[in-house]
C-alpha cells in the first residue's frame, strides 16, 4: 500500500498474502473473488482491521495509498477493493493470461510486458514509476519480504519499513529503515 501527501509523498505497502496455490480459471473468477474474500474476512480478520486503520490513518494525513504486490492482480484486486484502494489505477501486481477457453495459458501464464512486479527488481520499477508520475518527493514502502526491501533502489522508495505480522523474516528486519510487528505501531507513529 502507498500514501502519498497531496503529492509529495506516498507509501506502497505489499499485500501480506502468502499463498497462490489455488489458481482460478476464468470462469471460476466469481467464486475465487468469494474465497479471496472469505480469507480475507475470516482468517485475518484482526490484520485486516489493522491494516484498515493504517489505511484510513494515511488517507487522513492526505497520502494516496498505493499496493504493489508480485502476486496476482486476480487475488490482488478484491484485497485493494476491500481496502478502497483504485483499482486498476493504484495497483501494480501481474495479470495471469488466459485463453479463449478460459484455461490458464501454459506458454505464457502472465503478461510480463505490462508489469513491473513479474521480474527481480520490480518493484522498485513500480515505486519508481508511482513517485515520477504522481510527482511524490518521498515513497514509503511497507512490506513483508526482500523485494519490499528492494524497493529502496535508486529512484524507489525512500524509507522502507519491514512488517513482520504475518511472517517474521530476519532480513527484513535487518535491512528495513524501521521494523514493526503489528500495524498499530505505524498507525500510533502517523
Amino acid at each position: 500500500m502507498a500514501s502519498g501527501e497531496d503529492t509529495n509523498s506516498s507509501a506502497i505497502v505489499d499485500n501480506f498474502t502468502e499463498d497462490y496455490s489455488d489458481w482460478p480459471s476464468l470462469e471460476d473468477w466469481p467464486e475465487y473473488k468469494a474465497l479471496a474474500e472469505t480469507k480475507l474476512g475470516e482468517s485475518n480478520s484482526i490484520r485486516r482491521e489493522k491494516l484498515q486503520e493504517l489505511r484510513d490513518k494515511l488517507k487522513e494525513k492526505g497520502k494516496t495509498v498505493y499496493l504493489v504486490s508480485g502476486g496476482f492482480r486476480q487475488m490482488i484486486h478484491p484485497i485493494a477493493e476491500y481496502l478502497d484502494i483504485p483499482v486498476p489505477t493504484n495497483v501494480w501486481a501481474n495479470n495471469l493470461l488466459y485463453l479463449d477457453d478460459g484455461s490458464m495459458n501454459s506458454e505464457k501464464p502472465f503478461d510480463d510486458e505490462k508489469e513491473f512486479t513479474w521480474r527481480a527488481g520490480g518493484k522498485a520499477l513500480a515505486v519508481a514509476h508511482v513517485k515520477k508520475t504522481g510527482n511524490f518527493k518521498s515513497v514509503v514502502m511497507v512490506g513483508d519480504g526482500a523485494t519490499d526491501v528492494e524497493a529502496r533502489a535508486e529512484g524507489g522508495a525512500d524509507i522502507v519499513i519491514g512488517y513482520g505480522g504475518t511472517v517474521r523474516r530476519e532480513s527484513v528486519e535487518k535491512s528495513a529503515d524501521w521494523f514493526v510487528m503489528d500495524f498499530k505501531e505505524l498507525v500510533e507513529a502517523l
